[in-house]
């Protein structure tokens, strides 16, 4: 818990007065984690996956981040940020090995040059449905990310998304279209207003104590809003809203 407080704390110092320092952030969070950092988001086609567009906000290392740009390499990434869960962190190593890894063309060289060998990636969506990139690496020497380093990462994005830093890096109010989508779905004000905590990345727990409502009666409240919206799961819910809020 201590390491969660510090990244907390972290966000609070460099990102909640009115100007963002994204440098010094990134930069503390990189000591926090003992890896290096870098913030991004990404616009895909929504016809053909295709990246559209990928900014970077900021990074400590940006030798890196320059040359795996230029060398195209964002568009063959083997973890792409479309494919995964929202708030859902994920390893490298979840889903390749490192012999795979390093046998794929252009990686290998790339990994043992800049150091970008192991990795974390946990992806949220803004509502102009772009996607929100904390990624964390490693060398080749250090360690791979752990498992509580998985539910850190998970715990500070929902974090981040349900602050107010984020409108630091352009994002838009929710409110209305989750109004607009509660009415479509003939969700009561109540569970309005879940939905909106759980679009923002708070948890059950977090809404529970928030409301003064038990934690039992919050997750009947989520049960009737997923039957609602004919999905079957938070994480279903999270992933289709843009695509629901359409239909």
């Amino acid at each position: 818990m201590q390491k969660l407080e510090q990244l907390y704390n972290s966000a609070e110092s460099w990102l909640g007065s009115e100007q963002a320092d994204w440098d010094s952030f990134c930069a503390d969070i990189s000591k926090i984690c003992d890896a290096h950092i870098a913030l991004y988001r990404t616009k895909y086609d929504p016809e053909n996956g295709s990246i559209v567009s990928a900014d970077y906000i900021a990074t400590t290392d940006p030798v890196m981040v320059n040359a795996y740009k230029n060398l195209g390499l964002q568009n063959t990434q083997p973890i792409p940020e479309n494919s995964l869960t929202p708030l859902e962190p994920l390893r490298r190593t979840d889903i390749i090995d490192d012999e795979t890894y390093m046998a794929i063309p252009a990686y290998g060289e790339f990994a043992r040059t800049y150091g970008y060998f192991y990795q974390m990636m946990t992806p949220a969506i803004l509502p102009d449905k772009s996607i929100l990139g904390l990624l964390l690496w490693r060398n080749e020497t250090q360690e791979d990310f752990s498992d509580l380093e998985k539910q850190r990462a998970a715990l500070f994005m929902r974090h981040l998304m349900g602050s107010v830093y984020m409108s630091k890096i352009g994002e838009t109010s929710t409110g209305n279209k989750v109004d607009d989508f509660g009415k479509r779905h003939n969700l009561t004000p109540t569970e309005t207003d879940i939905l909106a905590a759980l679009l923002n990345g708070h948890s059950l727990r977090e809404i529970s104590e928030a409301t003064d409502r038990s934690y039992g009666t919050v997750r009947w409240h989520v049960q009737n809003i997923l039957d609602k919206c004919q999905v079957s799961s938070q994480k279903s819910l999270l992933s289709e809203f843009y695509g629901l809020i359409e239909a």
